[in-house]
This record gives structure tokens, sequence and C-alpha cells, in this order.
């Protein structure tokens, strides 16, 4: 009996043993997990007024002298990071005596705007604390590629649109919400939009515009005038943009309520808005290398400088695709066009990145209309924009996020917009509406070719590295 005890209780003592060692490895496992996610969220820390390539590149493998990376001479660490089969080796010096990382400038590139510290110029290298002086960034140019326009603002404006520039008001009613003003020459009620909805084509727009819509303060007629990007160009009088607004609804909830301010509102959700600025060579030939010094933004700006600015993303590559499936309309749409046009694309932008500025190529006209590659630059765009509005003044929705969590993402629209929720414009009530303009065409043409969408994501990558550090949200990341 006492062997059979003894039998059984060096068993117990075996199985704890065991167990203790599994929960150990557990642990080891789950720490290096948190490690490794705590390297690569490290991205958040970003400001735009401090990252470069190298730096980002080493957040996001977590670099360090003793982790991976390999001395290759005295102070000196060479790194090698593969990504979809793109392999880039980045060298870093390390000051050992007190664990500072420096980088050569000579071997980042700059290709995506990256600003130096002041002082710094190319071939130099500067240490650089990753503890200290996170700042965030406020009205400092960080414009890649930008030199300091030869002309003013207001004679750049008006070569873009003169009649707009030699007539708009200079201030708005204040017991409006939305900007409106009454004309001395009619006296009647005059009201420009209180909101936009930009951001890029097959990037859910029509869909959060519809359901944004539904909100019982919220006026609107046409979701895309596109007026301030084409319609406009090249004299159309701004009394042409103001007439495609309800001003009635407007002014009735002001007639009613004459004793508070009205809470109604109305909106503009041209996505091209954002990114369009096809004529600017026409009105800056001196500054085709160089990209517009201004565009519709500082126009918008000038005009509505309190407006608010909702931007919907999109994984740009599934992007492209979706673009070219729903507005191609040949008959020979397929996955093998599609690579072949890409291509071309991509050709034809790195012909264009060889005489001009990035911004340059970003802003011209594109050369295939079916594959409009240049579009997924969305950190062209946005830098541009938050260059003319505040953080404040932005808010910035993720396609993939908005398919599967509209409730949140909605009553965040609405409180961005400063939109009261009533049982009348409850988001999860208006969520259940079918989503708008879904491009099916994919179902019938099948998925892009996997050597497509490598080519797309090695062309893509550095801008979206470059958007997550902009909007200091790895979110933005998506799976480059």
């Amino acid at each position: 009996m006492s062997q059979v005890n003894g039998g059984l209780g060096k068993c117990y003592v075996v199985t704890m043993k065991r167990l203790f060692v599994a929960a150990l490895l557990f642990l080891c496992v789950a720490v290096a997990t948190i490690l490794h996610s705590t390297s690569l969220f490290r991205l958040k820390e970003i400001r735009r007024d401090q990252v470069f390539n190298s730096y980002i590149v080493r957040q996001l493998v977590g670099l360090s002298p003793s982790n991976g990376a390999n001395m290759r001479s005295e102070g000196q660490v060479t790194a090698t990071t593969t990504s979809r089969n793109q392999t880039s080796e980045f060298v870093f010096d390390v000051d050992q005596s007190n664990g500072l990382w420096k980088t050569s400038y000579s071997n980042v590139s700059e290709d995506i705007g990256w600003k130096k510290p002041s002082g710094i110029t190319g071939g130099e290298s500067q240490q650089i604390d990753l503890q200290t002086s996170l700042q965030t960034h406020a009205n400092e140019s960080t414009d890649l590629d930008h030199q300091k326009p030869a002309i003013g603002l207001l004679e750049g404006l008006k070569r873009i649109r003169p009649q707009i520039m030699n007539d708009y008001p200079s201030s708005f009613l204040a017991n409006y919400k939305n900007p409106c003003y009454k004309k001395a020459s009619d006296g009647k009620l005059h009201c420009l939009p209180y909101f936009f909805l930009l951001g890029t084509p097959k990037s859910g727009t029509t869909d959060i515009w519809s359901k944004i819509v539904q909100h019982p303060d919220v006026v609107c007629r046409a979701k895309e005038p596109h007026w301030w990007t084409r319609k406009s160009y090249p004299k159309a009088p701004l009394s042409v943009y103001e007439a495609k607004f309800m001003t009635g609804p407007i002014q009735n909830s002001v007639n009613k309520f004459s004793d508070r301010r009205s809470s109604v509102i109305t909106g503009d959700g041209s996505a091209s808005t954002f990114w369009d600025n096809n004529h600017w060579e026409s009105f800056f030939p001196d500054e085709i290398k160089n990209g517009p010094p201004y565009i519709i933004a500082d126009l918008i700006h000038t005009i509505l400088p309190d407006a608010k600015l909702l931007v919907s993303f999109r994984n740009p590559t599934d992007r492209l695709y979706s673009d070219y499936l729903y507005f191609h309309r040949s008959s020979k749409v397929s996955a093998e066009d599609f690579h072949r046009r890409v291509k071309a694309s991509l050709e034809s932008f790195t012909k264009c990145r060889t005489v001009n500025s990035l911004r340059a190529c970003a802003y011209k006209k594109f050369t295939d209309q079916a594959v409009r590659l240049t579009i997924g630059l969305y950190s062209v765009y946005a830098r541009d924009w938050l260059q003319r509005y505040p953080p404040n003044q932005m808010m910035f929705i993720k396609l993939e996020e908005w398919n599967t969590q509209c409730n949140t993402q909605l009553r965040n629209i609405f409180e961005f917009l400063d939109l009261d929720v009533s049982p009348s414009s409850e988001p999860s009530d208006i969520c259940q509406s079918k989503s708008k303009n879904v491009n099916y065409k994919k179902k019938q043409t099948g998925r892009m070719w996997n050597s497509t969408r490598t080519l797309l994501g090695n062309f893509y990558r550095p801008f979206v590295l470059d958007l997550a550090a902009i909007m200091n949200d790895t979110k933005f990341l998506w799976d480059y």
C-alpha cells in the first residue's frame, strides 16, 4: 500500500512539474508576443515632425543589437527586413555608451518626404533619443518636395478660380450653425456646406453619406456636385454652387425657433475634392516640376475656414481594383487586363519621378483613366489638407472598420458634426439600412492576380507607412 502511495506521490510531483513547465512556456510566449506587439505599435508614438523611413522600419521590426540585427562593423548595425518578398537593408550606428541609435540619412529614401530634423543635410548622421521630445505637430509645414511658393496666396487662388475670389462672403450669420449669409443684391439667404465628405472612389463614401443624411438635422440634395474640382472650372460663379443647397429647411428652422440658433446643416459629398486638382499645370506653368503651390484645399479654407471634413480611406490596392471594375466600362475587363494596365501605370509614374517631384506626379492627370493609380497616394493629399485645416476639424474613417462597426462609427460622425442623437437619429437603427453602391463586379471577374497585388503592395507600402505616421494610428497600415 505504501508503495502505491509512493508511486502516486511521484506521479503527482511529475505532473505538477510538467504543468509548471507548460505554464512557464505559455508565459514566455505571451511575454514575447506582447513585446513584439509593443515594438510594432511603437509606430503610434511617431510624430510627423521627426520621422523618416529607417526610424519607422526599425520600430516596425523592433531592431536592436541584441534581438536580430547584426553587427557589421564596430558600432554599426545592419538589418535586413523582408515584406511581401521585398527585401530592404538599413544601416544604423549605435552609441554603445548610452544605447542611442543613429542613422545615416544617405541610406534613407526620401521619396515620400520624411522631414529631417533642422540643420541636417544629406549624408550626415544625427543622434536620435527615442525617449524624448515626441512633440505634436501644430502648424509647422512638413510638405514633401514642396518649395516655398513664388506667389502669394490670394494671387494663387485668383489663378485657380478668379470668379470665386472676386465674390465670396467675408462672414456668416451667427444664428445659423450652417455657414449662411444674405446678399445685399437680392436679400436672399445663401448657404454653403457645413461639412465635406471627402475621400477616394470606392471607399464607402456613398454608403457613409446615405446614413449621415438620415439624420433629421442634415438636409442635402445631390451627394456629389463635384463643383470645386470640376464644375466651377473655368468660370462658374459661387451662386451656381449655392443653388445646390436647400436653404428652405435651414431658414424655416430659424423662423420656427427664433429664440435659438438653427441646428440644421448641409454638406458636400464629392470625394474628388480630396485629390482632384487636374488643371493646376495651366494655373502654375512655372511649377510643373515642383507641384501645385496652391490647391483646392486652399480655396475652400479661405472661404470656409471652420468647415468639418470627413475623409474615408480603404486599402489602396483593393480600392484600385474596385475602381477599375466599377468605372471601366469596357467588355475587356479582366484580372489580366488590370495587371497589364497596372504595370504600364507604374512605369509611367516612375518615368514622371525621374524629372518631377512626388507632389507634381501625384497631382498630374492620369495616364490611364481605367487605372487611377495615384488616387491611392493618400498621405500626399492628407498632408496637404492637414496643412490647411487643424486635426480637430478632420475625421478620418477606415472603410474596413465602417463595414463592421457602422453603429460606433456613425455615432462618432454625429458627435464630430455636433449632431444630437435622438430616437429619430439612432445610429443602430440607421445602420440597419442596406449598404449603398456596393461593387459586385468582382464576383463576375474574379480576384486580381497575386503578382498584381505584389506590385501594388510594393508601390503603395511607403505611402501607407507615411499615412499611419501622419494619422498617428497603426490601423492605417492595413496589411502592408
